[in-house]
């Protein structure tokens, strides 16, 4: 069909005055020179049919690109969210390293912590409180000159 791929209807076996009455027929539902038409009537029923299936056709064609653009902006839609949450796993994963790292660190530090607690214990075990290290010193001394008098 030549009006489907132009998207308009040449209507050229009518007369002007006679379309013209029917467009006003067509548009208002009134017609003042019915009878000028009759002769036509024939010829503008089957151009107004045409119209109708043209127009019912173009009206489906507007839904299914209406449907399609739907589809493809939730597509867009889904596409973009998947995207930046890509992108955001990507910047958290720095993050998490830094955040590990920090925490190896802080339990390296701990660690380090309880070792010099434990080495100060073991020292302090070792040489005892300065009371008692300043009495066995007093009693070697007394042991040494009682053993000198001797």
């Amino acid at each position: 069909m030549r009006e489907r791929k132009l998207n308009r209807v040449i209507i050229t076996d009518v007369d002007h005055e006679v379309l013209k009455e029917f467009s006003k027929f067509m548009y208002t539902g009134k017609a003042s020179n019915l009878d000028k038409m009759a002769p036509n009537r024939h010829k503008l029923s089957g151009e107004h049919q045409q119209l109708c299936e043209i127009t019912a056709e173009l009206q489906l064609q507007c839904k299914c690109h209406l449907e399609d653009k739907t589809q493809l902006q939730t597509l867009l839609t889904q596409t973009q969210l998947n995207a930046a949450e890509h992108k955001l796993s990507e910047t958290q994963k720095p993050l998490d390293e830094v955040q590990n790292f920090k925490t190896e660190v802080l339990t390296a530090q701990n660690q380090l912590d309880n070792i010099h607690q434990l080495d100060n214990k073991m020292q302090k075990d070792k040489i005892g409180s300065p009371e008692e290290r300043i009495d066995k010193l007093s009693k070697q001394q007394q042991q040494k000159e009682t053993h000198n008098r001797s």
